[in-house]
């Protein structure tokens, strides 16, 4: 049956196929063609038909347009499916403009191969052959098939048994025995039942046999013992079941097909009273009592009223009880809120902020601003009408509505109740859980609690955490910010502020302790420890700072300041919370904080900023005597520094020029000028040697200082653009002349004083010097001059001139100074030669790693 379902399909397919628009179609025209006059001077005309082809439908339909329009000749045929010139030879399907298709019938296979021009594709239905369906489909009559019989055009069938064939002969279905009384020989007390070629008795319920005529008999269900009525009747047999004969009290029921007893609600019964009106019928298994109804005693035949506000009763204490028949009622006190079975003292006041949920724009529209509040209010008293009245225990008694400054796409109320028997939790479930019944401004409209933490309503601060709640929300602190807000009486977690802050300032640092905050957590801030030496001081009413000098450490590449800060347990005290941080400053422009917090002692973690990265990629590594022996311990002043500038950031093409070099005693505003302009400034016993990409010059000590912090501005520049400079006395006006790069770059470290340096004249404001004779000199750096005893004063405008303030004086004085060192020059020369002998004696030919130098953000090899 299911081959010759498809079998159909199939055959239904291949013609729907014949009719598609896609195939070739024909047009067919009626052409006119004038043959002469006649002897009364009329045109004489003759008529035939063309058959043009065309690939599809819309070209036909397209090309049949154009041989109408076009040629006034050329009509189109309106019937050319009933012309017998048409070519068809089986079926035609017509379109419009004379256009049309033919296609073989049901039952033929088109062999057509023919194309009608101008279209070269092979039209359908001129050659159709009849199709042997008994040789090319297996069973096409279906399952029932007992032979195929193939005709033109068609086939016939004839079925086996069980099946007649269909009213097309062309296929077999099955034959329903059982709606023919002959064919089936079915007991009267079975059922028959059909299936495909075939059909099976079977006995009804309640009889056993093969369900043929004669063959079901009785089943008795009482003697087989298997039915027991609930154990609450007889069973009794019946022809093909059975039936209950229930005890007193009880009836038969037959609902679910077996028969069973069950109990008899007397009380349901109209006929059975019992005889008192404050009574009740209670139904009993197989019988029923009377008895009083609640609030009454008795024995269901006399009933009395029981006054309940003599004994128990649920009314609540600060309520008033008052007997009724069967009942009674309670009613709070006056002061009191509540339905009587609970009274509140009116200790439920809150404030609650909803967002009004509905078509806000159309709400608005209907009000002036001036007016939505009072229609508003309007609306949520008829609501807590309805609530009131529709929900169980809600009591409201006096309360405000404000309408809060929000934008124009929202409405945010709050209410303010004066005394309401709800929590803010039961009320947000109410507000979700009834819409209002009535509208605003004709829309319909309901609240809902707004969720103040998605807006930041409350302008939370951004180290706070917001929690909505039902009706209102809460900003916290966390647990290492002081409340500010809080502490002033004002909304938490408003202003949260650090316990500690941190500001570097060179190789010292301020740092401040938030008072009340180290307060809550039982530390004094006046017992606290901030390295050797450090004494605190308070600043306003909240502070307590300490201005220190860090512990200085040097690496491979940073020079750092560690400042330690703990609490102090006086003897025989203890504490709570421990305070053990150590902030660290790493010169000169970045500032790290580290926190080590012990692990035996509850410390307490301030929650600071702990990191501070640089952004410079280039590179300074830091030689002593030349550019072959790195720095390991430091310089020692008289020795030549030198600093090797490296960018892996950068092409080939690209040049590092050193434009300006200052050296000073970290943080002081007191410059050295070594280099300006990129050409070295004259100073007595410092060299200055500058190359590509690197500078040495003499290293000198400023005053009490072990540290020397060396600034320098960077020019990276195109080789072919770069300045030359030119250091002679029109230099300035020459470099003004030179194309400058705009890619300058400032960057700062800081030198270590080698430990068993020896340099310690006391040069004022200047830096001590060993020049090539051992002998310790002083420099003086910009804007000042030397004194009589050599020391360095600052003078107040930038000139230069001796104590007296005489130049003259400072001229001869320098004079002198030229004569007397060229006449010492042989000895000199000996001594320079023992210099860098002893140099290069003080570390290994490997350069090794960089030691006593911070640059910004490098790592030294």
């Amino acid at each position: 049956m299911k081959l010759f379902i498809g079998l159909l399909i199939l055959m239904g397919m291949q013609q729907t196929f014949a009719q598609n628009r896609t195939d070739p179609v024909l047009f067919m025209g009626n052409i006119s063609n004038p043959f002469g006059i006649s002897a009364s001077g009329k045109q004489i005309t003759t008529f035939s038909f063309e058959i043009k082809g065309f690939n599809d439908v819309s070209s036909g339909e397209a090309g049949a347009q154009v041989l109408v329009l076009g040629l006034s000749t050329t009509t189109a045929v309106s019937n050319p499916c009933n012309n017998s010139d048409n070519m068809c030879v089986q079926e035609c399907v017509e379109y419009s403009f004379g256009v049309y298709q033919c296609f073989c019938s049901k039952g033929y296979e088109d062999s057509t191969t023919e194309a009608v021009a101008p279209s070269p594709l092979p039209q359908n239905g001129f050659v159709c052959e009849d199709v042997d369906e008994c040789t090319l489909y297996p069973e096409p009559c279906g399952t029932g098939q007992q032979s195929c019989n193939n005709t033109i055009g068609s086939y016939n069938c004839t079925c086996i048994s069980g099946y007649v064939v269909s009213a097309d002969q062309e296929s077999c279905v099955d034959f329903d025995e059982c709606t023919n009384a002959t064919s089936s020989d079915c007991d009267i007390n079975a059922s028959c039942i059909n299936f495909d070629g075939g059909f099976r008795c079977e006995c009804n319920r309640g009889y056993d046999g093969d369900g043929t005529n004669g063959n079901c008999t009785d089943i008795d269900e009482c003697l087989a013992g298997n039915v027991t009525c609930g154990g609450l009747g007889t069973c009794s047999n019946t022809d093909g079941s059975y039936r209950c004969e229930c005890i007193f009290g009880f009836e038969e029921t037959n609902s679910t097909g077996t028969p069973t007893c069950i109990d008899i609600d007397e009380c349901t019964d109209a006929g059975v009273s019992c005889g008192h009106p404050d009574a009740e019928c209670q139904n009993t298994h197989g019988s029923f009592r009377c008895r009083c109804k609640k609030g009454f005693s008795g024995n269901g035949t006399h009933c009395t009223d029981i006054d309940e506000c003599l004994g128990l009763n649920d009314c609540h204490v600060n309520a008033t009880c008052a007997n009724t028949h069967g009942n009674y009622t309670c009613e709070c006190h006056e002061d009191f809120l509540g339905n009587g079975f609970t009274c509140n003292a009116g200790e439920m006041s809150y404030c609650f902020r909803a967002r009004i949920v509905g078509r806000i724009e159309l709400i608005r529209s209907g009000f002036l601003e001036s007016t939505t509040e009072g229609i508003i209010r309007n609306s949520f008293g008829r609501l807590m009408v309805q609530y009131q009245r529709n929900i169980n225990n809600f009591f409201v008694s006096g309360y405000n509505v404000t309408l809060e400054p929000t934008r124009r796409t929202i409405l945010i109320v709050r209410i303010c109740f004066n005394a309401i028997s709800k929590t803010p939790d039961e009320l947000g479930e109410i507000f979700a859980d009834n819409s209002a019944t009535g509208t605003l401004n004709r829309q319909f409209w309901s609240l809902r609690d707004y969720d103040e933490c998605t807006e930041n309503y409350l302008n939370c601060n951004d180290a706070a955490t917001c929690e909505n709640t039902m009706g209102d929300a809460i900003c916290t602190c966390p647990d290492n910010r002081y409340d500010f807000g809080e502490m002033q009486g004002l909304m938490s977690g408003v202003t949260c502020m650090e316990p500690i802050e941190f500001e570097c300032q060179g190789s010292s640092a301020n740092i401040s302790l938030l008072t009340p905050y180290w307060a809550q957590k039982y530390i004094n801030v006046r017992n606290v420890f901030v390295n050797q030496g450090c004494t605190g001081f308070t600043v306003g009413d909240i502070w307590h700072r300490y201005i220190c000098n860090g512990t200085v450490t040097a690496n491979g590449t940073h020079l750092i300041s560690a400042f330690k800060v703990a609490d102090v347990i006086p003897p025989g005290g203890y504490a709570i919370n421990r305070l053990d941080t150590t902030f660290r400053c790493i010169q000169p422009a970045q500032q790290n904080f580290t926190t080590n917090i012990t692990s035996e002692d509850n410390v307490v973690d301030p929650g600071v900023q702990t990191d501070d990265n640089a952004e410079s990629s280039i590179k300074p590594l830091l030689f002593v005597g030349g550019y072959k022996n790195a720095v390991v311990d430091g310089v020692r002043t008289g020795e030549k520094a030198c600093v090797k500038l490296e960018d892996p950031n950068i092409p080939e093409n690209i040049k590092i020029m050193v434009e300006e070099l200052h050296t000073s005693a970290p943080g002081d505003d007191q410059k050295f000028t070594l280099l300006k302009d990129y050409c070295p400034v004259t100073l007595p016993g410092l060299e200055i040697e500058t190359t590509n990409g690197g500078i040495c010059f003499t290293m000198h000590r400023p005053q009490a200082s072990t540290i020397l912090e060396v600034q320098l501005v960077v020019n990276l520049c195109t080789i072919e653009d770069c300045p030359t400079p030119s250091c002679g006395r029109k230099r300035r006006s020459a470099l003004m002349r030179q194309k400058r790069s705009e890619e300058l770059k400032a960057i700062s470290f800081l030198i270590k004083i080698d430990p068993e340096d020896t340099c310690d004249r006391d040069c004022g404001s200047g830096a001590c010097l060993l020049d090539i004779l051992n002998q310790k000199q002083c420099i003086c750096p910009d804007h000042s001059i030397k004194t009589g005893d050599g020391k360095c004063k600052a003078t107040r405008n930038g000139a230069f001139s001796n104590s007296d303030g005489s130049t003259s004086d400072m001229n001869i004085l320098v004079l002198v100074v030229g004569l007397l060192a060229g006449a010492f020059l042989i000895c000199l020369l000996g001594f320079v030669v023992y210099s860098r002998r002893r140099s290069s004696i003080l570390v290994n030919d490997k350069q090794m790693e960089m030691k006593g130098v911070y640059t910004n953000s490098i790592d030294v090899d």
